[in-house]
């Protein structure tokens, strides 16, 4: 039904599946839900918001951390311009990007500290599949 009104390349890359053998060609039984006839017992439930989970988007606290994550930023962008000034294989150029790299991952630190600030949080919050540090585990309310 759907098909027919698909672009012949998009439509190619679409798998559609008419019985539960054919699901399973692409999710593991033990994954498949069994409303769809797979081994998987877990049912939806929708988590309420908590009251008070996006406070931190409201407080002077959110102003502190982007200001640390500015002065972050900008210091990236001058070590990066000093950085590209030099030959790749320089002794001056590989300390400035060993530099350039401890600032990447304090930059992803200061992402993760922002994040309640400036991002919602969410019913995969609630259930604890999004933890603090983007991680995910598909598997985490089970």
């Amino acid at each position: 039904m759907i098909r027919p009104l698909l672009d012949p390349v998009i439509a190619s890359k679409i798998k559609f599946t008419k019985t539960t053998q054919d699901l399973q060609e692409f999710i593991a039984p033990e994954n498949l839900q069994a409303c769809y006839g797979g081994l998987d017992n877990w049912e939806y439930q929708y988590r309420e918001p908590i009251p008070g989970e996006n406070a931190p988007m409201k407080t002077a606290e959110r102003e502190k951390v982007l200001v640390e994550r500015d002065a972050l930023i900008l210091e990236f962008e001058r070590l990066t311009a000093q950085w590209v000034g030099w030959d790749p294989v320089s002794v001056e150029a590989r300390k400035l990007n060993a530099d350039r790299d401890k600032l990447i991952a304090r930059l992803r630190e200061s992402f993760w500290r922002l994040d309640p600030y400036m991002r919602a949080r969410t019913h995969y919050h609630r259930l604890g599949v999004i933890d603090g540090r983007g991680g995910v585990d598909y598997k985490a309310e089970r």
